[in-house]
């Protein structure tokens, strides 16, 4: 009686921790996609006159802060694996918030490059609430936990923008900055009062582990792992790259129109409404198929729908067309997320995710920095075009990499799961179940 007593009020504390984290990690999303609709527009206030200079200076904004992210994401994976990953939330939550809400005070461009490349090395808080819950969740609940979190980024990523655009033709640029800060400062506030975590520091530093800088990236010593981080670095590349021009390019459709900044958060939103609803879908359609089989589907149907886009002539054709490319996006990053986990033991899922941010970040800063500069020499048009083909790659690379589900060991260390658990290989098979 008292194990089963013990046993419920754990579960209460658990359910406590992942809803919390839902709601924080939503929160935190919506404002950081806040200022997307409006952030190329808000750089005209701050003295750039011309579509190129614009073009540029997001692109170099962009890419500034992800690669910043991409070489700093290793080490707090690796510090998280030490130090815990409720400190990392934290870090990566109130730092943003003290960030952005800066980013409204900033006089010129050059101050506001200059925190956008401070907020990539302090932030990254889908990273370090994966990492938190993924350690907290009882095993046999991971699978919805980690769903779970999964649509909190869709959520807010479909909300932010769309509110963010509103509220930036509402009360004006630099005070939507300040809204943002606040709503990352919440964020952070839920985390620190309402989710516990039990790490040990001491039987952490006593596993006798690779030291802190080789650990960082000792987990790509399992080939499978190499594989998706390229599929991720991919995927965060095609899906980015034109994020930065989607408000140039709706202004473009608009013409003389005022509330560009809305209907530039509608297309976000849209995106990001339809990727939340499919992910769900596709989530419980890989547990059948298996995660590899709707990971290529995704990425080829991603990149058909991707050519019309070069050719709409309106903003709601642009919206309509990105709502169905987000119903496809919407299987791709989760199914290779769950791909990575099945590789993954828990003493090494900070180091793991570490890297894959690492890999997103690198590739949502190369791909909007490749864009900008197809935009400035070609169009933004050329874009689309060019983004189908990388998805086409992806869905190939799948195909021909993870083509058999060869037997793979688990990352960092090569020791199966307790309890004579399915190996990696049978669930790149079947779909991992929660």
């Amino acid at each position: 009686m008292a194990a089963e007593r013990r046993t419920l009020a754990e579960l209460r504390v658990w359910r406590r921790n992942l809803y919390t984290m839902w709601v924080a990690q939503t929160l935190s999303i919506v404002g950081f996609s806040f200022t997307a609709p409006f952030l190329p527009l808000f750089l005209r206030q701050l003295g750039l006159t011309t579509t190129d200079e614009v073009i540029w200076w997001s692109g170099l904004m962009n890419v500034g802060s992800g690669l910043v992210m991409a070489v700093s994401a290793p080490l707090w994976g690796a510090i998280a694996d030490r130090y815990g990953r409720k400190p990392m939330v934290l870090r990566a939550m109130f730092g943003g918030a003290v960030i952005i809400g800066l980013m409204g005070l900033a006089p010129n461009v050059a101050v506001l490059l200059g925190l956008r490349l401070v907020q990539g090395l302090l932030t990254g808080t889908v990273t370090a609430s994966v990492a938190l819950v993924a350690s907290i969740t009882p095993r046999e609940r991971l699978g919805f936990s980690l769903g779970l979190m999964q649509t909190a980024v869709f959520t807010g990523s479909s909300l932010g923008p769309f509110i963010g655009g509103v509220t930036a033709d509402a009360i004006g640029y630099r005070q939507s900055f300040a809204l943002t800060g606040a709503l990352l400062g919440v964020a952070g506030v839920l985390v620190l009062f309402l989710v516990h975590e039990r790490f040990d520091r001491a039987a952490a530093a006593g596993q006798g582990g690779a030291p802190l800088f080789r650990g960082m990236f000792a987990p790509l010593s399992n080939p499978l792992l190499v594989s998706l981080t390229v599929v991720i670095f991919l995927l965060g590349a095609g899906t980015m790259g034109i994020a930065p021009l989607l408000p140039i390019f709706v202004e473009q459709l608009a013409g003389s129109a005022q509330n560009v900044a809305s209907l530039s958060g509608a297309t976000f939103g849209i995106a990001g409404l339809t990727n939340a609803l499919a992910a769900i879908a596709f989530g419980r359609l890989a547990d059948r198929l298996g995660h590899r089989r709707i990971l290529i589907g995704c990425s080829f149907v991603a990149a058909l729908l991707l050519v019309p886009q070069a050719f709409v002539q309106y903003p709601w054709q642009l919206i309509a067309m990105r709502g169905l490319f987000g119903v496809a996006t919407g299987g791709m990053m989760p199914t290779a997320n769950a791909l990575i986990a099945t590789a993954t033991p828990p003493e090494t899922r900070g180091a793991v995710y570490g890297i894959t941010s690492a890999s997103t970040a690198l590739g949502s800063a190369l791909g909007p920095l490749g864009a900008s500069a197809l935009a400035a020499v070609v169009s933004i048009r050329a874009v689309f075009l060019v983004t189908a083909g990388v998805m086409l790659f992806v869905g190939g690379w799948v195909l021909r990499t993870l083509g058999g589900g060869e037997g793979q060991q688990p990352a960092g260390g090569g020791r199966r799961p307790a309890g004579g658990a399915r190996g990696p290989e049978r669930v790149i098979d079947r779909g991992a179940g929660d």
